[in-house]
C-alpha cells in the first residue's frame, strides 16, 4: 500500500502544479527579482520553479528536506546556476549570501509561532542585508475583510483514507452564515 506522502505528492501535482500555475508565478517572481541575481527557493520541491529561475540568470539553491524531489530537481536540472540540497530548512545555513529568498506553495508555516519566528531569522542569515523575502500565503485577513469571511478551517481526514481517496473539509464562517465544503478526490493510476 502506498503511503500518504506519496499518494499527496501525486494529488497534489495532478491537481495544483500546473504549468499554467508555474507560469504565473514565474512571472511574479521575476517582476519581484529586478536587480537580484541569487535566490534561495525553500521548499523547491523538484525545482518547479528553481529551474526555470537559473535558466533566466539567476543563481539558485534549492533546499527541500524530500530526497526524491531533489533527486529529480538535480536530474532535470541542466543550468550550471541550480544547485539542490536535501535538508531540514529550518536548520540549514549556507556560507553564501543570497538577494532573495522565496517561499512559494504552502512551504511556510507547518510550525507554531515561535518555530516560523526562528524560520524567520534563519532565513534573514542567509540573505545579504536589504534581501528579498518572498512569502506565498493564504491571507485570513484579506479573506475576512474582502471576502466577508469571519473565520476559516481547514483539515484532511486521513482515518477516511485507503490512500486512493483524499478527503479534505474546509469550513468558512462568514458574518451571517456559514458554508462547508467537502472535498474527495480520487488519485487515478
Amino acid at each position: 500500500m502506498e503511503d500518504f506522502w506519496s499518494f499527496y505528492k501525486k494529488f497534489d501535482k495532478s491537481l495544483f502544479l500546473n504549468q499554467e500555475r508555474t507560469n504565473l508565478e514565474l512571472d511574479f517572481l521575476l517582476n519581484q527579482l529586478l536587480g537580484c541575481s541569487s535566490v534561495i527557493d525553500y521548499g523547491c520541491g523538484s525545482g518547479r520553479l528553481a529551474i526555470p529561475l537559473s535558466l533566466k540568470g539567476f543563481r539558485v539553491l534549492g533546499i527541500d528536506s524530500d530526497r526524491e524531489e531533489i533527486d529529480l530537481a538535480k536530474k532535470n536540472a541542466n543550468s550550471k546556476n541550480a544547485e539542490f540540497v536535501c535538508a531540514d530548512y529550518s536548520k540549514y545555513k549556507t556560507s553564501i549570501k543570497y538577494g532573495a529568498a522565496i517561499f512559494i506553495y504552502s512551504s511556510f508555516g507547518y510550525g507554531n509561532d515561535r518555530a516560523n519566528v526562528r524560520l524567520l531569522k534563519k532565513v534573514n542569515k542567509n540573505l545579504i542585508p536589504g534581501g528579498i523575502l518572498i512569502l506565498d500565503l493564504l491571507n485570513k485577513e484579506w479573506s475576512r475583510k474582502t471576502q466577508g469571511i469571519r473565520n476559516m478551517s481547514e483539515k484532511m481526514d486521513l482515518s477516511k483514507t485507503d490512500f486512493k481517496e483524499l478527503y479534505r473539509e474546509r469550513k468558512l464562517f462568514y458574518s451571517n452564515n456559514y458554508e462547508k465544503n467537502l472535498f474527495k478526490y480520487k488519485l487515478e493510476d
